[in-house]
């Protein structure tokens, strides 16, 4: 290999891995809170959203999974402890999702570029000196409202929602099915790792939903069962709480 078809590899590989893992630096921080109701039982569950305002990106995810890769847990029995219910890592970069999950032994990931269309109503409302308004969208299958406020200026908000002329302060479905609400919001600088790419078998949004049930139904022996009853009942959940989750 000549000098220069070596420095031209060297350059290929260092690009390859520069975009695969790259930081992410926010400037502002937030936490919001789901309320949500699946296979019929509420619960609650604290989300964690790095922005990069400066570049228009987010970074959401679990608050649980957020601690399981910033803390050093060797104990699995204290690991097994960190469970969450939201799984995915959605990155927003370039107007687009990028989703990530690792579900079980698989790293998939999939990409979507969903723009919302919202219908800003005429609703107002004042909390905490904050003034909001209502908005609408029909998204993922379900009818979303949106308290937005223009008090803080960033179109940003849980999950893949955004768009909105303010930050999304609360979100909820018509059935109440989920509800978000803003916990915190701060003006924090923070650099921290995005999930590598090159680790994740990226696929379409649609083969992600198929593989995602399939890895955790099938009967390999990583989901142990007591009788096929435990196990029918175990694919019943999972059908359910993939039918009701708003991807």
């Amino acid at each position: 290999m000549n000098l220069k078809k070596f420095f031209f590899f060297f350059f290929l590989i260092y690009t390859i891995n520069f975009f695969s893992a790259q930081d992410f630096k926010s400037n502002y921080v937030c936490t919001y809170k789901l309320d949500y109701t699946m296979n019929g039982k509420k619960s609650n569950e604290q989300f964690i959203m790095f922005i990069d305002a400066t570049d228009k990106k987010s970074f959401f995810q679990s608050s649980i999974n957020y601690a399981k890769d910033t803390i050093d847990i060797k104990d699995p029995v204290q690991l097994a402890g960190y469970e969450s219910d939201f799984n995915e890592k959605v990155l927003f970069d370039k107007n687009s999702f990028k989703t990530f999950e690792s579900v079980i032994d698989a790293k998939l990931s999939y990409s979507e570029n969903q723009k919302l269309n919202w219908i800003i109503l005429d609703k107002m409302k004042k909390e905490e000196n904050v003034t909001m308004q209502l908005a609408k969208t029909n998204a993922y299958g379900r009818v979303w409202y949106a308290w937005f406020s223009k008090d803080i200026p960033i179109d940003f908000g849980p999950y893949k929602f955004n768009g909105l002329p303010g930050f999304i302060v609360s979100l909820y479905d018509e059935k109440k099915d989920f509800v978000f609400t803003l916990q915190k919001f701060k003006k924090k600088n923070k650099t921290f790792k995005l999930p590598n790419s090159k680790n994740y078998k990226n696929i379409s949004k649609a083969t992600f939903n198929k593989t995602r049930f399939k890895i955790q139904t099938a009967d390999n022996g990583v989901v142990i069962f007591n009788n096929g009853k435990e196990r029918e009942s175990w694919i019943k959940k999972l059908e359910e709480r993939y039918s009701s989750l708003p991807l």
